[in-house]
This record gives structure tokens, sequence and C-alpha cells, in this order.
């Protein structure tokens, strides 16, 4: 309370957006219904500049929170049962290699954490993120990370949001896809000091080769 004070300004969320929702956008904000900063940056990408307002409760009332616990029982009646397979039970998502590198859609989930490289931390990393758009229509090159064909993607994000699956032909109503990448890199590419692009390897027939020796070796039943 002695640095924040109601009313102040607190981290910032910038959100990238298509050219269609940037004019939605525009047109809402003239309106009065988006607060917030919707503008064009000098690399002709669209976006949402918006900031989180700082604002203190005074605690009145105890409040009850209701906890799980859950346990698993090795014998007896509620012993364990073997049901198979996860994915067989619950689903899961495809896997696709040799696609179009450049201009594809894909959608990218992670959780970010970690600061822009101007100190703004914009992220929990307890909320899932996600990124939707076209890939670059060139690979994207980092010398210093010896990096030379990897896809990119405007987006966003910070330090956390690697490790993230990359959802070709994703199904929002599904919520089902092809993971066709993965978040290697998160860049700065035009040198503010904020994070804007991301990258992945390319997923080949190496890529398949491996996935196949893999999905032949399963970890096998957990109830002998």
């Amino acid at each position: 309370p002695n640095l924040w004070k109601n009313g102040d300004k607190g981290a910032t969320k910038l959100t990238p957006l298509t050219e269609a929702q940037y004019k939605q956008l525009l047109d809402d904000k003239a309106a009065g219904k988006v607060k917030g900063k919707v503008f064009k940056d000098d690399l002709g990408d669209y976006w949402l500049n918006q900031f989180y307002v700082i604002q203190w409760y005074k605690v009145s009332a105890a409040t009850k929170y209701y906890h799980d616990s859950f346990f698993i029982f090795t014998g007896g009646e509620a012993s364990l049962v073997d049901r198979g397979r996860l994915g067989d039970n619950v689903g899961g998502q495809g896997f696709a290699w040799n696609q179009p590198s450049a201009g594809k859609y894909v959608r990218t989930f992670g959780y970010p954490y970690g600061p822009h490289l101007d100190g703004n931390r914009p992220y929990t990393g307890v909320t899932p993120k996600w990124c939707y758009g076209k890939t670059a229509s060139k690979a994207l090159l980092i010398p210093s990370k010896k990096v030379e064909e990897q896809q990119s993607l405007k987006c966003a994000v910070t330090a956390g949001y690697d490790g993230g699956p990359w959802l070709y032909k994703y199904s929002n109503a599904k919520r089902l896809g092809y993971v066709n990448g993965v978040t290697s890199l998160i860049a700065d590419t035009n040198d503010d000091k904020r994070y804007d692009t991301i990258t992945s390897p390319y997923f080949d027939g190496e890529t398949a080769t491996i996935y196949k020796a893999a999905a032949a070796v399963w970890s096998g039943k957990l109830v002998k």
C-alpha cells in the first residue's frame, strides 16, 4: 500500500491482433467500448495495449475455502484397475510433419511469466495464454543462437511460454488439432526491448521418425 495507490497503473498487457480485429477495435474504441491503445507498429503489425489498474480492498470478513485431497489405494475393494492407455481414454492432439513452414495458421499455447527485456512483467505464469496467426513467409535467422531454419510467429509473450505446442488445423470447438511445432525461442525482432516473436523447429521426416520410435516404446502397464 505504501508503494501502490488505488487507480495506479500496473502491469501492461500487449495483445497481437489480426487486421480485421484491429479495424473492429478501432470502431469499438471510438464508441467507448474498449479501454487501452489500439495501434499499428512500424512493421505493419496490429496491437492492443492495455494496463491493469491497482485496486486495494479491505478485508471485512473471514473467507472459507474448500480443499480436495485425493488418495490412491493399492489393495482391497478400492484397488487400482488398468484402464489402458491415457490417450485412448481421454483423447489427445494429433501429430503432423512435412507441412508448409510459411503462411500456415497455427494456434500456440503456454504459461508466460518472465519479464520483457525492459523489465515489464505482464504475465503471472498462472493463466494460460495463446497466440493465433500465420507463420512468417521466411525462416527467422538468429546467429547468436545458431538458428537457421526455424519457423516463426508474431506473439508478444515472455519466458515460460517456451516448450508449449504449436497446433495446426486446430478446432476451437473440439479443442483438437495437430502438434506441428513447439516454442523454442522468444525473440525481440525490432529491438524495442519487448518480445514479439516466437520460433519453433520445423517438424520434418526426421521428427516423425523420432515420434514413431517413441510411440513404439510406451511405458507399459502401471498395474501388474
